[in-house]
């Protein structure tokens, strides 16, 4: 009998770990819920009002926003059609600023499809939900791509129905137009902002066409998951550097040989484990650098897929971009919108200004931590202080992106004065509670707790909450 040699022998091995490999448990890696196939997450954590910490000044197309693509696709058609877990309503009160809408005339009125599937709600009901959302929430302002889908109509017959459908919600659309200029979020708090991908020479809001667009939708099988994450960071770090424009879209999406779900999680089920690549290292270790490697045995781990939203959060908190434009995804969980939002807090530059209460990161390489602060005056600022304290320029607010410009959060070394204002997310009654402190001191060391119960005690004059929904 011939021998087995020891390469065929480990190539055996490395075989078989794959091949019994199972998917694993979707807890176990950092980011896995940045992918989120259920309904809302709890509603303390929610991000209804995050546009209310930004400046009126701040273009709108400088901002990060995070979007849903095929907003209203919940469930109908299956799993090969179902983009979005949450209602239009629920994805905004998560943090979401921008809904895509494909429509198809019928009868003289649109409703919303995804493809051939009629997704059973019409298009004004989805823009009636938009509406009574920021009516409750007027610091905040959503985009709204418009699109023709599944539908052979004219232009002309299509921005007929549109204006009808529109004309009852005047005054919650901005009336503004233009093709090269972005509005102000100052501009369009409480509204509704078109992006129109028809009849753009019809004036009703931004056009689609002066956007970049970064859309490598299609998907053979899914081995394909790689190549489009790497479109993906590219695009990511191209706009972060100054290669893209700022009005840029980044879909982070992809269907036809594969699941939405997959895309976006890399799951085997909307709820189950990661797949596995088939790859094994040592004998791969050069493949998928950034899937990672489990269920070890003998020194053999099995190459895992991970899905585009997960990449892409676990991207955005390594890196740190001070911009990514647009990030359009299905199926977003909580760390890719709290990741995308945070990259509204603006960065340090050289002879720059602030606006007094305007958000600033900054990255602290003496205590290794994220800080954020907010600017005490308008003007000319100077260094950002490094043992995490205020000085005559900045509000120490803390290590999380800030739900008022000027509210703080609690650190374990944090020293109040009299008279700073605290937020505080309320577990209990899934509400964000704020609070003055009554006394100076390092509260975490003393172990002055907020009250639970939205009331005062003697370190802290409760101040009222705010109810997210």
């Amino acid at each position: 009998m011939k021998p087995i040699s020891l390469k065929k022998s480990l190539q055996w091995i490395a075989a078989s770990a794959a091949l019994f490999a199972y998917p694993l448990a979707h807890a176990q890696w950092a980011y896995n819920n940045a992918y989120w196939h259920d309904e809302l997450w709890s509603a303390e954590t929610t991000q209804s009002t995050w546009m209310q910490t930004v400046a009126d000044h701040v273009p709108l197309l400088r901002m990060s926003i995070p979007g849903t693509h095929d907003s209203a696709s919940v469930g109908y058609g299956g799993d090969i059609a179902q983009t979005q877990s949450m209602s239009i309503t629920k994805q905004l009160v998560g943090g979401v600023r921008y809904l895509d809408f494909r429509c198809d005339l019928v009868d003289g009125g649109l409703q919303l499809h995804h493809g051939f599937v009629g997704l059973e709600k019409t298009c004004d009901s989805g823009l009636a939900d938009v509406a009574a959302f920021l009516k409750k929430h007027p610091s905040e302002a959503v985009l709204i791509k418009i699109q023709q889908e599944y539908s052979t109509a004219s232009n002309p017959d299509f921005q007929k129905a549109f204006d009808k459908m529109i004309a009852p919600l005047s005054g919650a659309i901005w009336q503004g137009y233009t093709q090269t200029s972005s509005p102000t979020l100052g501009d369009v708090r409480g509204k509704i902002v078109f992006i129109k991908r028809f009849n753009e020479v019809v004036p009703n809001g931004l056009t689609y066409s002066s956007f970049a667009v970064v859309d490598n939708y299609s998907m053979t099988t899914n081995w394909d998951l790689y190549s489009h994450w790497e479109t993906v960071k590219s695009a990511l770090s191209d706009v972060t550097q100054g290669k893209m424009p700022e009005a840029t879209i980044i879909n982070i999406v992809g269907s036809g040989g594969s699941f939405p779900y997959f895309v976006s999680g890399g799951r085997s089920s909307p709820h189950g484990g990661h797949l596995v690549t088939g790859l094994t290292t040592p004998g791969w270790s050069h493949s998928y650098p950034d899937f990672p490697r489990d269920s070890c045995f003998i020194g053999i781990c099995s190459i895992y897929f991970k899905g585009l939203n997960e990449l892409t959060a676990e991207y955005l908190e390594k890196n740190k971009p001070s911009h990514v434009g647009i990030i359009v995804a299905d199926f977003p969980g909580k760390p890719l919108v709290d990741a995308i939002i945070e990259r509204n807090a603006r960065t340090w530059r050289d002879n720059d200004t602030a606006s007094a209460g305007e958000v600033f990161v900054y990255q602290n390489p003496y205590l290794k931590t994220t800080d954020y602060f907010a600017a005490r005056k308008s003007g000319a600022y100077w260094y950002f202080p490094t043992d995490h304290r205020d000085n005559g320029d900045w509000i120490f607010l803390g290590h999380d992106f800030p739900t008022q410009s000027t509210a703080r959060s609690w650190v374990p070394d944090g020293y109040a004065q009299v008279g700073d204002l605290y937020e505080y997310r309320n577990p209990h009654s899934h509400t964000i509670d704020y609070f003055k402190s009554r006394r100076a001191g390092y509260y975490a060391q003393e172990r002055l707790w907020f009250p639970i119960n939205q009331k005062s005690n003697a370190y802290w004059e409760y101040v009222g909450s705010k109810v997210l929904n």
